[in-house]
């Protein structure tokens, strides 16, 4: 019985990545860009949770994390535009910014903790 070369979470991550590209674009992309985008959404994902463990231990602000979320997001834009082109990058992933993802004016609001 052969084993993916991946663990099974990051193989998830590569079947469902792959899937959204090809319902977003409409067909698949070669194993090297798809390599190449779950990377950079693996860093992503590890950035956004070094933010938020930042703003758990009170050692940045909300207003800190909204700016850089957005800086994070905006250098992935950046990286997935590089590697799958600006049309088909947000196509399939649309406007990377925190304002996408929920309603920033809301969470600095909310102040209970």
């Amino acid at each position: 019985m052969s084993q993916p070369l991946l663990n099974d979470d990051a193989f998830e991550a590569r079947l469902e990545l792959s899937a959204l590209i090809k319902a977003g674009l409409g067909h698949t992309v070669d194993d090297a860009t798809l390599t190449a985008l779950a990377d950079m959404q693996a860093r992503l994902q590890g950035r956004i949770g070094e933010l938020g463990g930042l703003l758990m231990e009170h050692r940045i602000s909300r207003p800190r994390y909204i700016e850089e979320l957005n800086r994070v997001l905006s250098d992935a834009s950046s990286m997935g535009e590089t590697i799958l082109g600006f049309e088909e990058f947000h196509k399939v992933f649309g406007n990377l910014s925190a304002d996408q993802l929920g309603d920033p004016a809301v969470f600095l609001a909310d102040r209970d903790e």
